[in-house]
């Protein structure tokens, strides 16, 4: 289908076009890409006459939960009945994932159109400093900013994409700043200690702007965030517990699940009470750098209500697989961090005492088949299972746990793998398997059921040895050449067993496999 004379693939492939880093011929010795995305967003955005302060904005950055808390904000404000607008990165299934007006993704005819409108606007306006038009993460920050202007919503929630200072969202003027917990990763980018680390993601604080910092930081991260909110006359928080949010009282129900989701969620309710109280002219400037932040009023029923609705696709999902008699129930975090790896386990093993939070919906956005790389691939896969049948009547026997991983980028597998290996009496069997989907396109697929390319079976061969020699072997363990065969083989070899399979490590991963299950299932 055609939407202004163009079709969602053409526009996706002139999109895919954009991940090629182009950056300007005369960079100064030490520019990088990423600390030209600030100069390089502000001549963007003045080309193209978008005025940004018509956006009160709710700008988040951090290592872990950055995600998680915007989406809450999103779920918070939407009940409380404001119109939002939801920037985040990266996407599972769709790219219209990233761009949501009242918490749905951009309609197809909508996206087009504002891409090919911003795509001309850029193309007219390059010349010797900029010579090409802006790269993806960029164009589609730009497109945020012109969909929440022209959707006219009251509240836009934007999550950095990598660091803050330099990162591409770094041009907005936020009603309120919020950082979320720090850890290590892109340390090649932002730094080699939580010290550096801090510092960059502290780069959105602004001045007279309340920043608000998740509870429980590490030291050596909120003295970083206390120096740069005293140097740029930022009033700087920390939020509560949520028990103490909620007078440790019983807590609400909150759709967001694991343990780790209550220090994004406390977050999360701190952003948009402040958020409320500066758009009603209350909020209190207070020269404070570090105090507990503090409720005027009770956490409203909307609030509550917007909490217990909250969801967040890939992060701490339960998908039941119900088809042919088979029990097996899917485990799906996109952790990939040392520390979220292991809050990610945590809550796999605690999930299990209670399987009733089991769910079969799938709430994702999906692109049509005739814009879909890979379904062939995942038609294949249904088309199994239709076909699938139990060769007995033996009843459910074990209790069984799966582990499927993968990682993407320069990660050091044994920072994910180790955290894992200590719970790995936990699981019966471990999976290493590609992703199906490229990370450097929108379009190419990695996908070669029967052959490993030679890089990626270096790759897993290297995880599956860490994984080894952390566990003693103890847990069988093995290479499959997609996730495809990683799916069958596990239907095949418990077909009479309760399986629970943790699908983890990479949001790339999850989002390849959370397809799957959504064509698997479709009607």
């Amino acid at each position: 289908r055609r939407y202004h004379g163009k079709t969602y693939l053409e526009t996706l492939n002139a999109l895919d076009k954009l991940i090629i880093i182009n950056q300007p011929k005369d960079l100064r010795p030490h520019d990088t890409k990423q600390s030209w995305n600030v100069d390089a967003m502000k001549f963007y955005i003045k080309q193209m006459n978008m005025d940004l302060s018509k956006l009160s904005i709710i700008h988040v950055a951090g290592t872990k939960g950055k995600g998680s808390t915007c989406t809450t904000c999103e779920s918070i404000l939407r009940n409380s009945g404001y119109k939002t607008g939801l920037y985040t990165s990266p996407h599972l299934i769709d790219v219209r994932e990233r761009i949501r007006v009242n918490g749905v993704p951009v309609p197809k005819e909508q996206f087009v159109k504002h891409f090919w409108e911003c795509y001309e606007q850029l193309e007219n306006s390059k010349n010797e400093m900029f010579p090409s038009i802006a790269t993806y993460f960029r164009f589609l920050t730009l497109m945020s900013f012109r969909i929440f202007i022209e959707e006219k919503v009251d509240v836009a929630i934007i999550e950095v994409g990598l660091g803050g200072l330099m990162d591409a969202t770094n041009v907005i003027q936020p009603a309120v700043v919020g950082l979320t917990s720090i850890g290590y990763d892109h340390v090649e980018i932002l730094g080699n200690t939580l010290t550096e680390i801090a510092g960059q993601k502290a780069g959105i604080m602004k001045p007279n702007i309340i920043s608000i910092s998740s509870v429980g930081q590490k030291q050596e991260a909120m003295d970083q965030f206390i120096k740069t909110a005293g140097n740029v006359h930022s009033p700087l928080f920390t939020s509560p517990t949520i028990q103490e949010i909620f007078n440790n009282q019983e807590l609400p129900k909150i759709g967001l699940s694991g343990e780790h989701q209550l220090v994004n969620t406390s977050l999360a309710l701190c952003l948009c009470d402040a958020w409320i109280n500066r758009k009603n002219h209350s909020d209190t400037k207070q020269n404070t750098l570090g105090e507990t932040y503090t409720f005027k009023e009770p956490i409203s029923e909307d609030a509550i209500r917007g909490l217990a609705a909250c969801r967040y696709e890939g992060r701490g999902q339960i998908i039941s697989l119900d088809r042919n008699q088979l029990d097996i129930t899917f485990y799906l975090d996109g952790a990939h961090t040392d520390d979220s790896i292991a809050f990610c386990v945590d809550w796999f093993e605690k999930s299990q005492e209670d399987e009733s939070t089991a769910r079969s919906d799938l709430e994702v956005v999906t692109a049509a088949e005739e814009d879909d790389t890979f379904v062939s691939d995942d038609k294949q896969l249904r088309d199994y299972f239709d076909n699938f049948v139990i060769k007995s009547d033996a009843k459910k026997g074990r209790k069984i746990n799966v582990l499927v991983f993968n990682f993407t980028g320069t990660r050091d597998a044994s920072t994910l793998l180790i955290p894992l290996s200590r719970k790995g009496h936990l699981f019966d069997a471990v999976i290493f398997c590609p992703n199906d989907s490229d990370k450097d396109s929108l379009l190419s697929s990695t996908v070669n059921n029967t052959e490993l390319s030679e890089p990626q079976k270096k790759k897993l061969s290297h995880n599956k040895q860490v994984w080894d020699e952390a566990c003693k072997e103890r847990t069988q363990s093995m290479v499959h050449s997609s996730i495809n065969q990683a799916i069958q083989w596990i239907s095949e070899e418990y077909c009479h067993d309760h399986v629970r399979v943790l699908v983890t490590g990479s949001l790339y991963l999850v989002g390849d496999t959370l397809r799957k299950l959504n064509f698997i299932k479709a009607k």
